[in-house]
């Protein structure tokens, strides 16, 4: 019976990951209140469920989930943008010509920073995490409006 409902709802465990991660990253971004509270409740989340994470992110970068997980933060990103979506990474696609090659650069490099920070064990404090992600959406932001 679970298998039946399973399969009336999700088309597979990717399906499964890409809801679940959508509704966390949707009710994290839409309780912030301001654009800078964004990163912060999303970087809040991740450290305070390492274990979960760490699960998620295996030892390496060459995992199947790895392009799973960027996969699904694009989309995610582009279905916010569709929408009219008013955040900080929504309005950074924006600016640029192709939205869609932005979303899954971005997502990219947010997936390899999240790899890369896992496996140092988050070594790097987690406001040094948030200045720099902060500087880089800044700089992408005016990259795409230099355009």
């Amino acid at each position: 019976p679970l298998l039946c409902s399973f399969d009336r709802y999700f088309n597979d465990k990717y399906d499964l990951l890409k809801h679940t991660v959508n509704t966390k990253i949707t009710n994290l971004i839409d309780e912030s209140d301001s654009s800078e509270d964004e990163l912060v409740n999303v970087v809040d989340y991740l450290c305070t469920h390492k274990t979960v994470m760490r699960n998620l992110a295996t030892s390496n970068a060459n995992s199947s989930l790895y392009p799973t997980m960027v996969n699904i933060l694009a989309d995610i990103m582009l279905n916010r943008y569709e929408a009219g979506i008013d955040d900080r990474l929504v309005k950074s696609i924006g600016t640029f010509d192709n939205p869609e090659t932005t979303a899954y650069m971005l997502s990219s490099s947010i997936v390899g920073a999240f790899y890369w920070w896992r496996n140092q064990d988050y070594a790097t404090s987690k406001q040094t995490i948030i200045k720099h992600a902060n500087m880089f959406i800044d700089w992408l932001t005016a990259k795409g409006k230099a355009k």
